[in-house]
């Protein structure tokens, strides 16, 4: 467990990802309703679609390594497209990541 994988990498900018909507949904526009005030938005915006970004490039990497079946792929794609997908993918890409950590 003391190296950083690549499954390791998208993992962890699912989570950005997820959290940055999770701000963006339930912190940022609320509060921009409330007090007409978008700078917060502003801030959350750029940071969700550079995670999201980050979560390709991450997953595009780790296909290319090959390994994978073609419903694994389309796994990990379509839950990028899932508002909070890449929290329920969680699962699947750690148990992904145990069976390679084995081999």
């Amino acid at each position: 467990m003391g190296n950083i994988t690549l499954i390791g990498l998208l993992r962890l900018a699912g989570y950005a990802e997820g959290t940055t909507l999770i701000l963006l949904l339930f912190i940022t526009v609320p509060l921009k309703r409330i007090f007409k005030s978008p700078e917060l938005v502003s801030v959350i915006v750029p940071l969700h679609i550079l995670a999201y970004l980050i979560y390709m490039v991450f997953a595009i990497s780790l296909i290319s390594d090959g390994g994978w079946k073609k419903r694994g792929m389309f796994r990990i794609f379509i839950v990028a497209l899932i508002p909070f997908g890449t929290f329920a993918n969680d699962p699947f890409l750690s148990r992904r990541e145990k069976e390679w950590e084995q081999v």
